[in-house]
């Protein structure tokens, strides 16, 4: 189902940006906010890109306060 946020006119990830995203998606992510991108396509990408940092993050301060 198309997502009603981007519109009629939705953007097409390309090849080379497609590759960004998934070889350094904390750089490629910026991209997407441009217009056109769907909401959708954007909150996976974030979510690949930062998600598994903010694990390591939680993990690292559950572990120094359990052993502090």
């Amino acid at each position: 189902m198309p997502d009603p946020a981007a519109g009629a006119d939705a953007r097409a990830v390309n090849g080379a940006l497609m590759t960004g995203l998934v070889a350094l998606p904390a750089v490629f992510v910026w991209f997407l906010l441009r217009p056109g991108y769907a909401n959708s396509l954007r909150k996976v990408v974030f979510l690949y890109a930062f998600g598994p940092a903010a694990i390591v993050f939680v993990t690292t301060m559950i572990e120094a306060a359990t052993y502090a």
